[in-house]
């Protein structure tokens, strides 16, 4: 039922999907509250009484006629084992800042300080990937925001490995670790060959 109403729970739906004896009704809202604690839900805003379960969204990406990536600014996590939960757990995490209601089971479009950002998950490339676009000026504001998140994830998953990146523009399949970027920066460097490319092709 929760599947067909596209992850859509009702506090009411759990006298039909939960045993009355086991789970009488004064333990519904205690139910939902611990599903909340664990990332596994969050309140649908004006729908009182109704919450989202991001893990029972339809899989379907929906149509974005999003900027080119040249547009954008990219980051990117890549996994050495990409648990499902990490992107439904961020969408809960995230919820105040979805943009019209636009996510599904692997994704997610957000919008702060004029912003918007499309963060969505490749469960099988291990990888998730961010894209932000709007004012230049204030972009790396809302990519600070949505880090913070997965870092809060990342902490609470034992022993998970994974990389923090950036794409580089114009070449959609290279990309280069944060932190070694954060030591070019901190040694004065200014360009550099990333690796994947022609030792002969330097990138600013």
């Amino acid at each position: 039922d929760l599947f067909h109403n596209k992850g859509v729970l009702r506090l009411a739906q759990l006298n039909k999907i939960l045993d009355p004896e086991r789970y009488p009704r004064r333990k519904h809202e205690f139910i939902i509250g611990i599903m909340q604690k664990f990332e596994l839900c969050f309140p649908l805003d004006g729908v009182t009484g109704s919450y989202l379960i991001p893990d029972l969204l339809p899989k379907e990406e929906p149509y974005l006629n999003w900027p080119p990536a040249e547009a954008c600014l990219l980051y990117q996590y890549s996994y050495q084992v990409l648990p499902s939960s990490v992107i439904s757990r961020f969408i809960v995490r995230v919820n105040d800042l979805i943009a019209q209601r636009t996510y599904w089971r692997t994704g997610v479009v957000l919008k702060g300080d004029g912003n918007e950002a499309l963060v969505k998950a490749d469960l099988e490339e291990r990888r998730v990937s961010i894209s932000v676009t709007g004012p230049e000026a204030t972009r790396r504001e809302l990519l600070a925001v949505i880090r913070s998140h997965f870092d809060h994830i990342h902490r609470t998953i034992p022993r998970i490995e994974f990389l923090a990146q950036l794409p580089i523009p114009g070449y959609p399949n290279v990309a280069v670790s944060h932190a070694h970027l954060l030591t070019l920066e901190r040694l004065g460097q200014e360009t550099f060959v990333p690796p994947g490319l022609s030792q002969f092709f330097r990138v600013d």
